[in-house]
C-alpha cells in the first residue's frame, strides 16, 4: 500500500477525489474506504 503521496483516506479531499473518479475505476479498497468514511448514514 502506498501512502504519503495523496490525501489521507477518509479526509474530505480524499472523498472528493474518489467521488470524482468513475466508479468502474474504483478499487475494492477504494469502495470499502469510501463507504466507511465518506457516506453519511444519517441521510
Amino acid at each position: 500500500m502506498m501512502t504519503g503521496c495523496g490525501a489521507e483516506i477518509g479526509s474530505n479531499e480524499w472523498c472528493e477525489k474518489v467521488a470524482a473518479k468513475p466508479k468502474a475505476s474504483w478499487s475494492e479498497g477504494d469502495a470499502a474506504d469510501y463507504a466507511r468514511h465518506c457516506v453519511d448514514e444519517s441521510s
